[in-house]
C-alpha cells in the first residue's frame, strides 16, 4: 500500500489527493459565490477518533442515570453517548470515515460567508455544493443525517495505483441482538424486527450489519438500547419474541415495528 503523506489546510490534516480536489472545488465555489470553503476538520488518526469517542461515550454500565443520546458498539462493549456535542462513530466502524483505515476519508466544511451558507441545506450555496461537489470527488452525505458540514471523499486518498479502500454496507446502523440467549432481533433508530428463524437471522445479519456481529444482551440492557434508539418499550415482548405490528395492532413473531409504520397506521385509522 502507498505510504500516506499528510498535508495541511486551515490547520487540518489531509492527503495530497484530497487537498488537490478540495482546492479545485474551492476555486469553483469562489467563482460562483465570492466566498471560500473552510476546512473545519480533516483526516483523523485512529487514536484521535478513539479519543473523541471516549470523550463523549461511556460503557452502558457507567451511565448512572444520565441522559443517553445514542448508542454505539465498540470492541464488543455497548457505549452510550452522554455528551450533547454530537454523535461519533466507533473508531473501528466503517462509518468513522474521517479515519482512512476505515474508508476513503471525509472532511467537515463550512464557508466564509456571513450567514450559515452551506450549513443551511436550503441555501443556494448548499444546493450548488450538493449538485456540483461530486465533480471534485466530494459528496455531502451529512445532509442525510443532520450534519450538513460532513463531506465524504469519493476519490482515492492515497493516489493512483494504491490499494482499494473499505466498502461500507448499506445497513451499518443496524444491530443484531440476542436477548437472554433466546430471541434475536434487528434494531436501528426507531426500528425493531424479530427474527423467528435462526437461518433468517444469520443471513439478515450478514446483509444488514456493518460488522456482522451478534450481540448478546440481558433484557435490561436491551431495554436501555431501545431507549437510546427511540423505540418505545411497549412495542416489544423480549421474553416471547414478539414485536407489535402497527397495522394489525397485534404482537407477532417475525413482527416489525417502526416509527414510519406507526405513522402510516395512525393515518389509516383516522380516515
Amino acid at each position: 500500500m502507498t505510504e500516506l503523506v499528510y498535508v495541511f489546510r486551515d490547520g487540518q490534516r489531509l492527503t495530497a489527493p484530497m487537498l488537490a480536489d478540495l482546492d479545485r472545488l474551492d476555486a469553483a465555489f469562489f467563482a460562483e459565490f465570492k466566498v471560500h470553503l473552510i476546512l473545519s476538520s480533516g483526516v483523523r488518526l485512529f487514536t484521535e477518533q478513539e479519543r473523541v469517542f471516549f470523550e463523549r461515550y461511556r460503557p452502558a454500565g457507567q451511565i448512572a442515570g444520565r441522559r443517553v443520546f445514542d448508542w454505539r458498539w465498540y470492541r464488543g462493549v455497548l457505549y452510550g453517548r452522554i455528551s450533547p456535542a454530537g454523535t461519533v462513530a466507533a473508531p473501528d466502524s466503517p462509518l468513522a470515515n474521517h479515519v482512512l483505515e476505515n474508508g476513503t476519508g471525509a472532511v467537515d466544511l463550512r464557508d466564509s460567508g456571513h450567514d450559515a451558507g452551506i450549513l443551511n441545506p436550503g441555501s443556494s450555496r448548499a444546493q450548488w455544493m450538493r449538485a456540483d461537489a461530486r465533480r471534485f470527488n466530494y459528496f455531502g452525505e451529512g445532509y442525510s443525517f443532520g450534519e450538513p458540514w460532513h463531506w465524504k471523499y469519493l476519490g482515492n486518498p492515497r493516489g493512483a495505483g494504491s490499494a482499494p479502500t473499505t466498502t461500507v454496507k448499506e445497513g451499518d446502523e443496524m444491530y443484531s441482538i440476542r436477548v437472554d440467549k433466546k430471541h434475536q432481533f434487528g434494531v436501528s433508530a426507531e426500528f425493531i424486527t424479530h427474527y423467528g428463524n435462526p437461518k433468517q437471522a444469520d443471513i439478515t445479519r450478514r446483509v444488514t450489519s456493518g460488522v456482522d456481529e451478534l450481540h448478546d444482551l440481558s433484557a435490561a440492557q436491551a431495554t436501555a438500547l431501545l431507549d437510546g434508539l427511540g423505540i418505545p418499550r411497549d412495542v416489544v415482548q423480549f421474553a416471547h419474541g414478539r414485536v407489535l405490528n402497527p397495522q394489525s395492532g397485534a404482537f407477532e413473531p417475525n413482527g416489525t415495528w417502526s416509527r414510519h409504520r406507526e405513522i402510516l397506521a395512525n393515518l389509516d385509522h383516522n380516515k
